[in-house]
């Protein structure tokens, strides 16, 4: 009873963990989506919370559910839904996911109707069915609380089921890939490599389609980086660099760059969605194709279709295109005419207070105000800051500037002054003429521009002079207006006053008829959006004043961002005889032609492109299957004579073939090569005539019992026609039929000469290595019991000479001498029997003790003439012995002995070199441990230290061969040889299988 409530305790923990995590991960999803809600609230084409739900609901089943359905619910209750209408609408995003993820288990039973595709068609159906769930539910919701009206009902549907469809079909192919996929783990460094760049060429071809304005019309490039995924990476990568490019085509579309703009956001939006839907499906689809193998035929096929479709794309987008251009350049050119007329009505304005001027042979201020009253408060003259008159003259004096003009008005009291120059290098320094404004409108509100001296600043200095000498109204530079409180562009507009009846046929005869001018102050912003107050909407417009002068000024700008920043149509012009330059741009709310066709383009070729490939790598791999069943048997019966003639025929191994009663049937070319004879003497029996005699008993001996069920593996020598021998290594399995009963048996030779011969040079420069380690204890050995002879004979011959003989004294010398020369001969012995090979003499019984003493006889004056303490065992006896070879044990333990040598000789104090020697039984094996004085060898050095030519001396101390050659011969006594980890000091361990009884001779390794 306790384990069941602990049970129901963490079921609980888990389901409310995944309610919780549900409901955040969806909720945020959905906030995501409504992010980009257009044409209301609640209607998004872009919604990303239909995949997280099946994802969730696909992984943790009806746990999910509940999480699902409260994050909906408050997701729409946040944007002002009544709760009623929340509940329908959560209920309809959950039961999409519902019965999306039971649609398609329930499809899936049936995959093997479609084959390899089964998976990519039933996504797609089922993304299809679902979504419509969700998107009827949510617009009859909005339509029954009246959140929508019955004309935006079907806009509603299609842009709720767009975005539901798009949000399933990117990230549940995705999720599921990363649920089941080994992807991650596969992936290696050339791998790594060729993602990382198949990344950065799709960032740079989406960023080339979406984010340039010449680049959209190649929208079918953007298949390449799924093309390029497929050949490398698994399902799991297409997916991920499908939903790359969706994210990147959703965030340019709603910056307003790539092929579907020009609309409302929605509308653009919902194109592109179309577009991606076959995206997706692609994407998809070409999973299923990876599956099928994606094979040359069906890769051009894809490629093919692509470059078409883009063709197609691309002739309607430009078509497109330049229709919207055209409507543009004539939207500008109308802008532009429009700033001209407006301009022209300016100097409408100016000829008729010239005209005024022209009518009277004297015009006062208070004339002046009483003809421009009206005028000046017309709307059409918005951008007209002031209506003035100014008159020259050559100095600045009061008295001679009102008598050079002819004023009478004494009580128009000013004095002159300059405009505001933010500018040096446009203050104009000693002008011939000094243009000051006289009168002005509306006086009350501008009397302080009385005395402005025009001639003080280059620009309206210039455009001054100009309007004069050619008497046609001159437009000024930009300048900023002396009384503007607001930084801003503007201009003044000059139309000279020449005096009645008099001819100004050239400059100089104007000059001489001049008078005054009338001139207007206009501020630059007012006068353009007053003039293109009908095509704002439409263009985007940045103006600019070029002068020889001064630097280019941009003196106007539009409201807000064009349509697209690179594309424009570039203008000079002149503005009453001021160069001026437009620069035309589609303004953002620009009406441009309708992106559904190409929608439509786009969708339908991927798709008919997909469902083209897929039909043509279903058909091939149908052709191939049937292929396949009907030559079958054939195919495989002739693939197994030729690979098995093949096999044999270059196979570098001799191998026959025997019947159940051990006789040759066959023998391939090699066998002939291996023994020197015909292959014919080779059948029946006739190949135990190439063995070699001293070999046959053995390989009779193994043949039978393969003959009884027991392998068959052995060496053994070939006995050539010239009397040489080749050692070959066999092997034999039988063959069985359907009842398992033995048909035949059939077998390998491998030559191993080449081996034999590198084995035993290697053992024997292992013992003349040995040897040489050995050679000043050996000569010490020897040397001594000569000096002992020596001395007896130089006694014996004393007594001879003196006839001195003592029969006593000269059996004891004699004794002496005869006892050392059986040391000598024994020590010569065991050189003789350790230098001898004996790789191929029988094994046979050999005692611990003798193989130990013949080891020590070799070294031990070597260890006590460098002062190394040898400890030895005590009281062994001639009951511990192995089978083997006693002269390749001798060799191990010499090796060991002098790599113990060299270690224990390195101390500097004496006390601390020692070398022990221990034997011991140990569950019916023979261990000897030789130990030295040594602090043991490194963790990193033991994997490595029975490798062939490895060895841890100084250069020239060791040939890295002993060990290895010692593990080899230790492991052909079926021992083992290793390092005790756990000792103190550096431990050498051999083992051997202790000898209870002599074996049979046909256990004996060869």
């Amino acid at each position: 009873m306790p384990n069941l409530n602990i049970s129901n305790k963490r079921n609980i923990i888990n389901f409310l963990a995944i309610t919780v995590g549900s409901l955040l991960v969806y909720y945020f999803a959905a906030k995501l989506g409504l992010q980009f809600a257009t044409i209301n609230k609640q209607t998004s084409p872009v919604w990303p919370a239909t995949g997280v739900a099946a994802c969730l609901f696909y992984t943790f089943g009806w746990r999910a559910t509940l999480g699902i359905f409260i994050a909906a619910f408050m997701s729409n209750f946040e944007t002002g839904l009544q709760p009623a209408a929340c509940l329908l609408i959560g209920l309809g995003n959950t039961a999409e996911a519902i019965f999306g993820v039971l649609i398609f288990r329930f499809l899936m039973q049936f995959k093997k109707d479609y084959g390899l595709h089964a998976p990519a068609i039933y996504i797609i159906f089922t993304i299809t069915l679902a979504t419509m769930i969700s998107s009827i539910t949510g617009t009859a919701t909005l339509y029954l609380f009246k959140i929508i009206s019955s004309d935006m009902v079907f806009k509603t549907f299609v842009t709720w089921w767009i975005g539901d469809a798009i949000g399933a079909l990117f990230l549940v192919p995705f999720a599921h890939k990363i649920y089941i996929s080994t992807a991650l783990e596969s992936l290696k460094t050339k791998l790594v490599l060729k993602l990382i760049g198949l990344t950065l060429l799709t960032s740079l071809i989406c960023f080339f389609v979406f984010n340039t304005s010449f680049g959209a019309a190649y929208l079918f490039v953007i298949f390449l980086p799924l093309f390029l995924t497929a050949l490398y990476f698994d399902f799991l990568w297409i997916y991920l660099f499908s939903l790359q490019i969706c994210t990147w085509a959703v965030m340019a579309t709603l910056s307003g760059h790539g092929p579907f703009t020009g609309q409302l956001i929605n509308e653009n939006l919902v194109h592109l969605q179309l577009f991606l839907s076959g995206l997706g499906i692609t994407a998809i689809g070409i999973g299923g194709l990876k599956n099928e193998g994606l094979n040359r035929r069906v890769s051009i096929a894809l490629i093919f279709g692509w470059i078409l479709s883009g063709l197609t794309f691309y002739s309607f987008y430009n078509s497109k295109f330049e229709i919207d251009r055209s409507r543009f350049a004539f939207k500008s050119e109308q802008a532009e005419e429009a700033i001209q007329q407006k301009l022209k009505n300016y100097i409408t304005l100016l000829e008729s207070g010239v005209g005024f001027f022209n009518a009277s042979n004297y015009v006062s201020r208070l004339e002046w105000h009483a003809f421009t009253e009206k005028l000046v408060k017309n709307d059409q003259y918005s951008g007209i800051d002031s209506l003035n008159v100014a008159f020259p003259t050559p100095v600045l004096d009061v008295d001679l500037f009102y008598k050079l003009n002819g004023l009478r008005e004494k009580d128009l009291l000013f004095n002159f002054f300059p405009a505001k120059i933010s500018d040096n290098s446009m203050k104009v320094e000693n002008p011939e003429t000094h243009f000051i404004i006289t009168y002005v409108e509306p006086y009350l509100i501008k009397k302080n521009l009385v005395g402005l001296d025009l001639s003080s600043e280059k620009n309206r200095y210039e455009a001054a002079i100009r309007a004069r000498d050619t008497g046609l109204p001159s437009a000024s530079n930009s300048v900023r207006l002396t009384l503007d409180t607001v930084l801003r562009p503007a201009f003044l507009l000059f139309l000279p006053i020449y005096k009645k009846n008099v001819e100004i046929n050239n400059a100089q005869q104007r000059r001489d008829a001049f008078v005054g001018f009338v001139l207007a102050p206009i501020i630059f912003d007012k006068f353009i959006n007053n003039a293109m107050e009908k095509f704002k909407n439409d263009v985007h417009l940045i103006v600019s004043f070029e002068s020889e002068s001064s630097k280019s000024d941009i003196v106007f700008k539009s409201e807000g961002s064009p349509l697209d920043n690179s594309d424009a149509i570039v203008r000079t012009s002149s503005l009453a005889g001021q160069r001026i330059t437009y620069r035309w741009q589609k303004a953002s709310s620009f009406e441009m032609s309708s992106t559904l066709l190409f929608s439509l383009i786009s969708f339908l070729g991927s798709v008919v492109t997909l469902l083209l490939a897929m039909m043509l790598s279903s058909l091939q791999n149908l052709n191939a299957r049937a292929q396949i069943l009907a030559e079958a048997q054939t195919k495989e019966i002739l693939k197994k004579n030729r690979i098995w003639k093949l096999l044999t025929d270059v196979s570098p191994v001799g191998i026959f073939l025997a019947d159940k009663a051990g006789l040759c049937t066959y023998v391939n070319p090699m066998w002939g090569t291996l023994t020197g004879r015909p292959l014919k003497d080779a059948l029946g029996d006739g190949w135990i005539r190439s063995i070699h005699p001293d070999d046959q008993e053995n390989v009779s001996d193994n043949w039978n019992k393969l003959l009884t069920g027991n392998p068959y593996d052995c060496s053994y020598r070939f006995l050539l026609p010239d009397g040489n021998t080749v050692n070959v290594w066999a092997k034999a399995v039988p063959l069985t039929g359907e009842n398992n009963e033995i048909s035949g048996y059939l077998g390998t030779l491998q030559d191993m000469t080449d081996s034999v011969k590198k084995t035993n040079a290697l053992l024997a420069s292992s013992r003349m290595s040995s040897l040489g380690e050995m050679a000043s204890g050996i000569a010490h050995e020897i040397n001594n019991p000569l000096t002992i002879i020596l001395g007896n004979a130089d006694l014996l011959d004393n007594l001879l000479e003196f006839d001195q003989i003592d029969r006593k004294k000269s059996k004891k010398y004699i004794n002496q001498i005869s006892q050392t020369v059986h040391r000598i001969a024994k020590i010569i012995k065991g050189l003789r029997s350790f230098a001898r090979d004996t790789t191929h003499e029988p094994f046979e019984k050999c005692v611990v003790k003798d193989v130990l003493n013949d080891s020590l006889e070799l070294c031990h004056e070597r260890f006590k003439i460098h002062g190394i303490k040898l400890i030895l065992p005590d009281n062994l006896d001639n009951t511990m012995c192995f089978w083997g070879r006693s002269e390749q044990i001798t060799q191990v333990l010499l090796n060991l002995l002098n790599n113990a040598f060299d270690i224990a000789n390195e101390s500097v104090n004496p006390i601390d070199k020692w070398v022990k020697v221990s034997i011991k039984l140990l569950l019916g094996r023979i261990q000897i441990s030789v130990s030295d004085s040594g602090n043991g060898i490194d963790s990193d050095k033991l994997q490595k230290i029975f490798e062939p030519f490895y060895t841890t001396k100084k250069v020239g101390k060791g040939t890295g061969l002993g060990l290895s050659i010692s593990k080899g011969i230790i492991e052909l006594h079926q021992g083992k040889i290793y390092v005790d980890k756990f000792s103190n000091h550096t431990t050498f361990v051999v083992e051997l299988a202790q000898l209870t009884e002599v074996p049979r001779k046909d256990l004996d390794l060869i």
